[in-house]
């Protein structure tokens, strides 16, 4: 239902031509997959640089898929989009910057907006939950140079720092989470814009939402014991591997 949309969207981002390469992840084994490659056909014929990358096997899920993104591409940053957002065409333009101006700065994460969030009670409250996160506690850590994480859509990355952190890996189901938190320990920062807003849609059942929130948990925990002893050993501030090891444990 959303891949066209996002296909779409960022074929349209607002970057010189020859400097923007479209890579459409897609390890779906439905009707998906002739729905992918009927747009990226589409968007070939009007001369956009778009691949579809197949895998042929699911292994490692996201982080697989992204890993193997990035070892068929040669860009500096790479923007990740989950299936469901929605960017801005000036989404780049305001973005790169803080990751051009500073080469500390592993990744600058936006603001999530929400298509559907005054679909029913549960996206209204789960809206509220994440606009706290986006507007409050990551806009703040962001702010006080603290430790906070990728929320796995609406990023754009530096390269070097993903392979610096030891890259995309699938031993947790919360891939963003971990790789965030190794390229801080890599010493590396991350910056959270919240003047740049990006649309995405919250799970719209209870069944949807609770599948969601068991994989964060189950991620979270995964990255506590892949993590906990890099965290407390490392040479990181006492606050900033306090910080960390409670957004790990906090579930």
């Amino acid at each position: 239902a959303v891949a066209a949309r996002v296909i779409r969207a960022a074929a349209a981002l607002d970057w010189p031509a020859d400097r923007l390469d479209a890579q459409v992840l897609d390890d779906s084994d439905d009707e998906t997959r002739t729905l992918v490659d009927e747009e990226v056909g589409r968007l070939l014929r009007a001369g956009v640089r778009a691949t579809v990358v197949r895998r042929g096997s699911r292994e490692g899920f996201k982080a697989g898929g992204l890993a193997a993104g990035l070892e068929r591409s040669t860009s500096e940053f790479v923007a990740v989009f989950d299936a469901d957002a929605g960017p801005e065409r000036d989404f780049l333009r305001r973005m790169l910057p803080s990751l051009l101006e500073d080469p500390s700065i592993a990744l600058a994460q936006a603001r999530w907006t929400f298509l559907n969030r005054e679909d029913s009670p549960l996206t209204r409250a789960q809206a509220a939950l994440l606009e706290a996160l986006m507007c409050v506690e990551q806009a703040g850590a962001s702010d006080e140079g603290r430790p906070f994480q990728f929320n796995g859509t609406a990023g754009v990355w530096r390269r070097s720092a993903i392979e610096a952190a030891g890259g995309w890996r699938g031993a947790s189901v919360a891939e963003d989470l971990d790789l965030s938190f190794r390229a801080q320990l890599a010493g590396f920062r991350l910056v959270h814009r919240v003047d740049v807003a990006a649309a995405t849609e919250l799970p719209a059942s209870w069944r949807a939402f609770r599948s969601q929130q068991a994989r964060w948990s189950t991620g979270n925990v995964q990255v506590l014991r892949l993590l906990g002893g890099r965290i407390a050993g490392s040479p990181l501030p006492a606050g900033a591997r306090l910080s960390m090891g409670l957004h790990l444990a906090r579930r």
